[in-house]
């Protein structure tokens, strides 16, 4: 390889390298995220800009579940400047048993703030109740959309049957994986995006309005990742829409295969559990 090649690639890894240190990225099983003591670990958006999104998902530990034992996994994700976090799953695939109950899920919840020892977190329990257990099938850029919301173009502010979100940046998740292990049709995965975002009104340097009252970072725009929890999936463009045929106040989600009344979902993620 001669110089002006060496110096060519080289700049090209940089260019490549410096795009994707947006995203803080852990893999689920690491002991970073789901160590094997009974601590929970605590994981921070570090920066304002770069660094304020974390991807985590599975690897091939999850696709080779051999269900000898259950898994059993929790974390928090904070933020840092008194951001909220979004969190948004961009893929699911969790198992029901023949009634509809989950064999393997994930929890959200409002949480404290974890005191930190050095390798050690610290953290009091938690008031907040758990949410519901959320499992089956999730595409996140696949969206249920009433009669209603077809006819209501200012849905900025619609969330994800898929988010959480909490405006305080403290963000409790709880992941189980059931005893079963896994027939020849069945999978399992899981991807999820946790974002800092703030307050504003409008677009704001670095910062790009997501929703009608919070910015997340300009980068995260258009990058086939979904970080905004609303509807409008302002930050890729667009979503699918899946049209729910009855408007009689019930919906059929079938993002996670199962009836929900609605207002359900956003007292999901507007209420303290």
């Amino acid at each position: 390889m001669d110089l002006w090649s060496f110096y060519f690639n080289s700049l090209l890894v940089l260019l490549y390298s410096g795009r994707t240190t947006a995203y803080i990225e852990k893999v689920l099983e690491n002991d970073s995220v789901c160590p094997m003591n009974f601590f929970t670990s605590n994981l921070n958006l570090i920066g304002r800009e770069d660094q304020s999104a974390m991807v985590i998902k599975d690897s091939r530990y999850f696709q080779h579940w051999t269900g000898k034992h259950e898994f059993n996994c929790r974390f928090t994700v904070t933020s840092s400047l008194g951001f909220g976090i979004f969190a948004v799953i961009q893929h699911m695939s969790f198992r029901r048993n023949a009634q509809g109950q989950c064999i393997d899920y994930v929890q959200f919840r409002h949480t404290e703030k974890t005191l930190t020892f050095g390798e050690v977190n610290i953290k009091f329990k938690s008031s907040q109740q758990w949410g519901p257990k959320m499992c089956g099938t999730v595409n996140g850029f696949q969206v249920d959309v009433s009669d209603d919301e077809l006819n209501n173009n200012n849905n900025d502010d619609t969330q994800l049957e898929n988010s959480f979100i909490d405006m305080r940046g403290l963000i409790e998740v709880r992941l189980h994986l059931g005893n079963k292990s896994l027939d020849a049709t069945e999978e399992l995965s899981f991807e999820i995006v946790f974002t800092a975002f703030q307050e504003c009104n409008f677009d704001n340097g670095l910062w790009k309005s997501c929703g009608s009252r919070t910015c997340i970072y300009k980068e995260f725009f258009q990058d086939g990742k979904l970080n905004c929890p609303y509807k409008s999936c302002k930050d890729e463009g667009s979503c699918r829409s899946v049209v729910t045929l009855n408007g009689n106040g019930d919906r059929f989600n079938t993002t996670f295969g199962t009836k929900i009344m609605a207002g359900t979902v956003a007292g999901l993620l507007t209420m303290s559990f």
